[in-house]
């Protein structure tokens, strides 16, 4: 029996649960990212996004980390940042349990998080409600 090749968008939703994206959006007018909450807490501070493994000695202290996922190679890292974003990723992702074991804020789930946050970039993220805005909010806003 011949089975004929699944397109890559339904591998992409069998894969993510949900469709991939096919345009991005304006980033100029986004002023808030949603992803899924999954370690509580608000934190603001500079982003150091992620793109490869060999940009993590740059990483300072006090930096909100934004990657495309967490794996085991990365939990060292937990002991200097003050919350994590990551592109992919559920509740029950490595990442999102090393945040609540560490007991900083977490989002995952965020699609197009490194390309849309920039380094250095002042953000704030609340793991709560997983809302990440791409600008500080003061505390009660």
């Amino acid at each position: 029996q011949i089975h004929q090749k699944e397109p890559a968008a339904d591998l992409w939703i069998s894969v993510n649960g949900r469709e991939s994206p096919v345009d991005l959006p304006d980033w100029e007018n986004v002023d808030c990212l949603q992803g899924t909450g999954c370690s509580p807490g608000r934190i603001s501070g500079p982003a150091f996004v992620l793109k490869s493994l060999d940009d993590t000695h740059n990483l300072a202290s006090g930096q909100i980390l934004i990657a495309p996922s967490i794996d085991p190679g990365l939990t060292p890292l937990f002991l200097s940042i003050i919350g994590v974003v990551t592109e992919i990723g559920g509740v029950l992702s490595h990442g999102a349990t090393v945040a609540r074991e560490y007991g900083l804020p977490a989002v995952v789930g965020v699609p197009h998080a490194t390309r849309k946050i920039r380094m250095g970039q002042w953000i704030t993220i609340d793991g709560l409600t997983g809302s990440v805005y791409l600008k500080a909010v003061k505390e009660g806003g």
